[in-house]
This record gives C-alpha cells, sequence and structure tokens, in this order.
C-alpha cells in the first residue's frame, strides 16, 4: 500500500509539473504561431530540430533507458561508487563520439538538408543549411544529460529530468519576443534559443546529480559493465531511431505537400504530445524505474499488479480525453493557434491531423507500458523488432494515404500501425510475465464503454447548444468527465471505487488525528 501510495504521489506531483510545463509549451507554441505563423521560417526551423531531436533521442535517449538498467544493477552487484565511475567513463567516450559527429554535421549540412526536406525550394534551402549548422553543437552539450538523466531517475528525481521542455519554452519565449518580432524572416533566431535552452538543462542537471556523487571525466573503459552496456543500447538505440526517424519521413512526406505543410504537422504533434506527456510519459517514466527495481529482485508478480493497476488507472482519464479531443480537434486548435499569422486553413489542416492522432492515445499507452516491462527485463532486441514493424506499417500506410488524402494520411498511417503493433508487444511481454493474461478484464472494458457514453451524450448536447467553441469545450469537458465518473460510481468500477475508498481512509485518519 505504501508503494503504491508513493508512486501516486510521484506521478501526480510530476504531472502537476508537466501540466506547468505544457501551459509554458502551449504559450511559447501560440506566441510562435502568432508572430511567425506556418511558413518557410517556421518549416526550416522545425526540421532542422527534429534532425538534433533525432540524434539525441536515438542515441542519447535509448542510452537514459541502458544507463538506468545498468546503474541499478551494478549498484545491486557491487556499489554506488562503482556505479560512479562506469557512468564517468561513459561520460568521456559519448563526448568524444558526439563532438566528432558536431564536426560531420557541420561540414555536410547541405547533404543533410536534401536528406530531410527535400521539398523544399532554392529559397528555404540557405535558410535550413544555416538552421542546421547552429544546431549542431546539442549533442555533445547533452551527453552529460544522459548520464545524469540515468543516475537521476534511479534516485526518482522525475521532476528534474523531465524539466527540458520547460527550459526550450522560456528560452524560446524570450527569443520569439526580444528579437523575432523584429526580424521574423530569420529563423536563425530560433535555434540560437534551442541552443541556449538545452545548455540550461544539462547545466540543471548536472548540479543536480552531484547530491548523489561526482560524475565528471575518467579514462574510458571497455570492461564487462561497458560491453553489456553497448550489447543492451545496440537494439535500444535502433529502436529509439526508428521512432525518431518516422517522424522526420512524416516531415519529409509533409515537405512535399505544399508550403507550411510540416509547420502544421508540427503544431498538431505539439497539441498531441501535451496528453501523450502529461499521461503517459509520466506515467512510463516512473514504472520503468519501479519495473527495472522489481525485475533486479525477480519480484514478477509485483511486476503484473502494478501493470494492472497504472494501465487501469491512467485509461480512466485517458479514454475520455481521447473522444473529447476527436469530438473537439478543430474547435483545440482554433482555441490554441487561430490568431495573427495563423489563419482558418491552417487551423482545418491542424484540426484534421489532431482529429486522427487522438484515436491513437490508447494504443499508444499499451505499447509505451509494454515497451517499458521489456526494457525492465532487458529486452531491448524484442522492443526493437516491434519496432521496426510498427515504422515499416506507419512509413508504407502514411505514404499510400498522404497520395490520396494529403497531409492527414500521415496521421492515420502513425494511428494504425500502433493500433497493429498492440498484439505483438502484449505476446512478448506475456513471454515475460506468465502470470499475465490481459491488462484489461472484459468487465472493466465494459464498464469504462458504459462511462464513455456519457461522456459522449454530454459532448453532443454542448455542441447542439452552445455556438461559442471555448464554451462549449469547456462545458463538455466538464460535463463530460462528471457523467463518466458518475455512472463509472454506479457501476460500481473497481479501480475508482478504490481510490474513493482511499479518500475515506485519509480523511477519516486525518479527523482521528485531529481528535
Amino acid at each position: 500500500m505504501t508503494k503504491r501510495s508513493s508512486n501516486l504521489k510521484s506521478f501526480t506531483s510530476l504531472t502537476a509539473f508537466s501540466m506547468s510545463e505544457k501551459v509554458l509549451a502551449f504559450v511559447y507554441q501560440a506566441i510562435v504561431a502568432a508572430v511567425l505563423g506556418a511558413g518557410v521560417v517556421t518549416d526550416c526551423y522545425f526540421s532542422a530540430s527534429q534532425l538534433f531531436d533525432l540524434i539525441d533521442s536515438t542515441v542519447l535517449g535509448a542510452l537514459v533507458v541502458v544507463v538506468l538498467n545498468r546503474y541499478a544493477n551494478i549498484c545491486e552487484e557491487k556499489d554506488e561508487n562503482a556505479g560512479h565511475k562506469f557512468l564517468s567513463s561513459l561520460n568521456s567516450l559519448l563526448t568524444i563520439v558526439m563532438a566528432g559527429l558536431a564536426v560531420l554535421t557541420f561540414i555536410f549540412a547541405e547533404p543533410f538538408s536534401h536528406l530531410i526536406a527535400p521539398g523544399f525550394d532554392a529559397a528555404a534551402r540557405p535558410e535550413l543549411v544555416k538552421c542546421i549548422r547552429i544546431l549542431c553543437v546539442i549533442p555533445p552539450i547533452m551527453v552529460f544529460a544522459t548520464i545524469a538523466q540515468g543516475l537521476l531517475r534511479q534516485k526518482k528525481c522525475f521532476i528534474i529530468v523531465n524539466s527540458r521542455s520547460l527550459c526550450i519554452s522560456l528560452c524560446g519565449m524570450f527569443v520569439v519576443l526580444v528579437f523575432s518580432m523584429r526580424h521574423p524572416d530569420n529563423a536563425d533566431i530560433l535555434c540560437y534559443g534551442y541552443v541556449a535552452a538545452n545548455l540550461v538543462f544539462a547545466l540543471l542537471l548536472f548540479f543536480r546529480s552531484r547530491s548523489f556523487g561526482r560524475i565528471g571525466y575518467a579514462r574510458p573503459r571497455f570492461d564487462e559493465d561497458t560491453k553489456k552496456l553497448f550489447v543492451l543500447a545496440g537494439p535500444a538505440i535502433i529502436s529509439k531511431g526508428v521512432v525518431r526517424i518516422s517522424l522526420m519521413i512524416d516531415q519529409i512526406i509533409a515537405s512535399t505537400l505544399g508550403k507550411g505543410s510540416v509547420s502544421h504537422l508540427n503544431y498538431a504533434h505539439s497539441l498531441y504530445n501535451i496528453v501523450s506527456s502529461l499521461l503517459i510519459v509520466n506515467l512510463c517514466i516512473i514504472m520503468l524505474t519501479d519495473f527495472t527495481n522489481l525485475c533486479v529482485k525477480k519480484k514478477y508478480d509485483e511486476i503484473v499488479n502494478k501493470l494492472h493497476v497504472s494501465a487501469s488507472s491512467i485509461l480512466l482519464l485517458l479514454a475520455p480525453v481521447s473522444l473529447l479531443t476527436v469530438c473537439y480537434s478543430r474547435e483545440i486548435v482554433a482555441i490554441a493557434y487561430q490568431r495573427g499569422a495563423f489563419k482558418a486553413d491552417s487551423t482545418e489542416a491542424v484540426g484534421s491531423l489532431l482529429l486522427f492522432y487522438a484515436i491513437g492515445f490508447v494504443p499508444a499507452l499499451l505499447n509505451s507500458l509494454y515497451t517499458q516491462v521489456l526494457h525492465s527485463f532487458g529486452k531491448m532486441r524484442i522492443a526493437m523488432i516491434n519496432t521496426v514493424v510498427s515504422f515499416a506499417l506507419n512509413i508504407t500506410i502514411s505514404i499510400v494515404l498522404s497520395i490520396f488524402l494529403g497531409i492527414i494520411g500521415i496521421a492515420i498511417g502513425t494511428t494504425t500501425s500502433s493500433l497493429l503493433v498492440v498484439l505483438l508487444y502484449k505476446h512478448a511481454v506475456k513471454k515475460c510475465l506468465p502470470g499475465l493474461k490481459s491488462v484489461f478484464t472484459l468487465k472493466y472494458v465494459l464498464k469504462l464503454l458504459g462511462g464513455l457514453a456519457g461522456c459522449l451524450l454530454a459532448i453532443a448536447a454542448a455542441k447542439l447548444f452552445i455556438r461559442s467553441s471555448l464554451l462549449s469545450f469547456a462545458a463538455a469537458t466538464l460535463v463530460g468527465f462528471a457523467l463518466f465518473a458518475a455512472l463509472l460510481i454506479l457501476l460500481n468500477e473497481k479501480t475508482i471505487m478504490g481510490y474513493i475508498h482511499k479518500l475515506k481512509k485519509a480523511k477519516k485518519g486525518t479527523q482521528n488525528g485531529a481528535d
């Protein structure tokens, strides 16, 4: 009970932080949309930043997961001092590799620009090359941040590990309001803000990690622990790389669909990521740490229980959010972005993308949780195979559908591939956890659908009787969630009733303490 309470507290505090972070991210995106709209400048910035997000997520982002796994095992088998020496050695090795990569990217910026945006015209090409050369310093900057994230996740310092978006939003707002308003045709201004944000984030992690030991630079060693890390890292890097390459290919497809299409795709992703980060990513960050620690101690039944509880709890929030987003996709985009340089045609395009992305919230949750289980067991190769299958499906469907349907074909491809690979992930996880029959029971699913029927009724009434987009969306959200919760309580749904009993027990304990 204490552990479950601890997890709930961690998730609640991380989600509260993420909500404030996402509000700032939304404000930043809204400022960019109002000042710069959707054109050459934003297309160049988004395309260049995606290239370095690919490098960061593929190599360094994948290593965060592997570093967490190896560091936990080294501390369990030896001691924390050995773990810190391992991290310092890895820090030196990765810095050398990423510095070399930065030099190569700077030299070959022109060919890279054709690779990531083949559809750009001659006027946009020099601006994109300039953006790539500015952003090439990010991989070396992010090396220490990667090492520190592995350490800080193991120590459950989740908030500071997830503060990168906050840094990007604050630095981004500063450069847009101070510089871009006076020079709206220069994409390099946005790039300088992005570099500054990553530098600030790395420094924050540096100072926080020193509370748990000194991690610096040591002579790179290829000992047994390093070899084990790279054995795990290969499949993890491929998995992460495939995900990022998939996003880049989406942008490449979008770059062939007309001016502003890349920006439309990024604005839709930003709105999708608000929900994904708050409810899916935050949960997975916490659960990976728990799954890894339980796996090291061979407590497999507890992993099964945590998987049931976490998935069932989050779906009670995610399912109505998904339904509301599908029904109000265009209104959400209009509320968020339609002002200044952002016109009605852009609202229509981004709203259509958001609608189909929202359908994929639930399969994305399941796939993400299943992936954390596989990573905790060190089954990086299996996770990699599933990711590659999803990638192949996504790209094939997106290319075909974009020919006939335009940009919404990209979103349909992403959601369809996510739905199709759920069964692959489930099969792989059941091999690791034979005690796992199903994440959700049939009774739970039926009660969930009953609650969603009430939410849908509220949405229909709000759309019918309230003309204002903002008021209609607000009313549908408030009344929809209230009806959803009320119906689940009437149906005596186990998960929500469990939380109600806990609240009553906590309240009773507080009253007894006061007496």
